[in-house]
């Protein structure tokens, strides 16, 4: 199916960024992706414990952070590049073909130059009675990392939750002896009692507005299943504070845990500005994300990204992929991409905008649609714009890698999401089938994680399809443990 792509390149400049493409530069800018989810870590983590996920645990714009998306560019050399082309190739939830318009995003920064603000850290631990076991561990084992991160010049605040709330440490320094204080206070936390994530999260919010200061980031990282029992358990609960205090100019990051994790209410805090969520299913995850990569999570790169594509008469856009939210705009039937924040990140991410034809018919060569786009390097610094056209070229000028791994793995997203919705309303054979087709879309080896999971969940729905005939309630556990993964 890739091979039938056909590709659109064109060079776009700004004052601040460069768009574009046009060749593979020699040096490998730093990633860029969205904030929201950063992986698929719980679809992972439940596939290898035996059972069919939530369709919704495969979310593609977490799927699409998990990879390092090139577009064939031109180098980047300012803070932040977008590069852009189009690819024609069938969806496959619709069998369609479809214009996928690849967004890429990419930063001259350099790993060893990324250096994060001071930071004024709320750092709020779950020990509620759900979070018992391996959960619990792995909280405690995430809150010493982060600890280990910080130094004399941040500032800390550590609270402990359950139904009630202990304040461990109130906008302190990180001293070398403070921090040993702060490792011993952490390792005696048990889980008990229920979980009040509302209050928890309202309560950091109250006290880091106590020790704010120039010059340091204000930040909230909570460590939870984020299984609420006290207090508000809705979304519009959570959304309200994290958006009260995200115009307030404070960030929030949520890293999750356990097969019972909250992902939908997680993934509506973490589109508020200035927010990201982690899911850490495994042990070398944890030492990565809240270690090496700590910085990444906590350094806002860009803000208020926002493209408005209008497509010319005869084509829509019909969905997009890797964002948070899009809306339709006027009468002119163009559609409005927001992207609170950008993160820097190892991985070039990317989003993706299916445009189809009205009336069915075969794309045209020519001019697709008309793009404006617009974002912040700084909370409150200068608008950067651009705009320009997208087109369909009149002929394939061979495959840009970039493209077609961006549509192989929005695609993979669809199969996944439509196989498990399959399963769970027993309907086996549909699903297995369709998991053949998502399995032919990642047969190279870049795909190996992608290839394992849909080995696993393909195992795992044959099983249920033999022991239950037309019947399926999500499978079983498996029984053995493995240390690597966190449950």
């Amino acid at each position: 199916m890739l091979r039938r792509l056909l590709l659109a390149c064109a060079l776009l400049t700004l004052p601040v960024a460069a768009l574009g493409c046009g060749y593979l530069g020699s040096a490998v800018p730093m990633g860029v992706t969205t904030g929201g989810a950063q992986d698929i870590g719980l679809a992972r983590n439940v596939v290898a414990a035996g059972r069919v996920p939530e369709p919704s645990a495969f979310v593609i714009e977490g799927l699409l952070s998990e990879h390092d998306i090139a577009l064939r560019h031109a180098p980047c050399d300012q803070l932040l590049c977008f590069d852009a082309a189009v690819g024609v190739a069938p969806s496959l939830d619709t069998g369609r073909d479809t214009a996928f318009m690849v967004v890429g995003f990419s930063s001259n920064l350099e790993r060893a130059a990324l250096r994060r603000p001071v930071l004024n850290l709320a750092l709020v631990i779950d020990r509620s009675g759900s979070m018992a076991g391996a959960k619990m561990a792995a909280a405690r084992e995430a809150v010493h990392r982060v600890i280990d991160q910080l130094g004399p010049d941040d500032r800390l605040t550590l609270i402990a939750f359950d139904d009630g709330f202990d304040v461990l440490a109130d906008g302190q320094p990180v001293t070398e002896g403070g921090r040993e204080r702060l490792h011993r206070l952490v390792g005696r936390l048990n889980d008990r009692g229920g979980t009040d994530l509302e209050g928890a999260l309202a309560l950091a919010y109250e006290r880091l507005e106590g020790h704010r200061a120039d010059g340091r980031e204000d930040r909230v990282l909570m460590v939870t299943d984020a299984r609420p029992t006290v207090g508000g358990t809705g979304e519009s609960a959570f959304v309200g504070i994290a958006a009260e205090y995200a115009a307030a100019g404070f960030g929030l990051t949520v890293v999750g845990v356990g097969l019972d994790f909250g992902q939908d209410l997680t993934l509506a805090m973490s589109r508020v500005p200035g927010a990201n969520f982690v899911y850490i299913e495994t042990a070398d995850k944890l030492e990565r994300r809240l270690g090496e990569r700590f910085d990444m999570l906590v350094t806002p790169l860009a803000w208020d990204f926002e493209m408005r594509v209008e497509p010319i008469p005869g084509y829509r856009v019909a969905r997009a992929f890797g964002v948070p939210s899009w809306v339709a705009d006027d009468g002119a039937g163009a559609v409005v991409i927001h992207i609170p924040t950008l993160f820097p990140s190892d991985n070039r991410g990317a989003i993706v905008l299916a445009l189809e034809p009205v009336d069915g018919a075969a794309f045209a060569a020519g001019p697709l649609a008309h793009r404006a786009l617009a974002y912040r390097e700084r909370r409150s610094g200068p608008v950067a714009t651009w705009e320009g056209e997208v087109v369909v070229p009149a002929h394939v000028s061979g495959d840009d890698p970039g493209v077609a791994k961006a549509v192989a793995l929005v695609n993979t997203g669809l199969g996944l999401q439509g196989a498990a919705a399959l399963a769970h309303a027993g309907r086996h054979a549909e699903a297995l089938g369709l998991l053949d087709a998502v399995r032919a879309l990642v047969g190279d080896a870049e795909f190996d994680a992608e290839q394992r999971l849909v080995m696993d969940l393909t195992r795992i729905i044959e099983g249920a399809a033999r022991s239950r005939g037309d019947r399926y309630d999500g499978g079983e556990e498996r029984a053995e443990a493995s240390p690597r993964w966190i449950r």
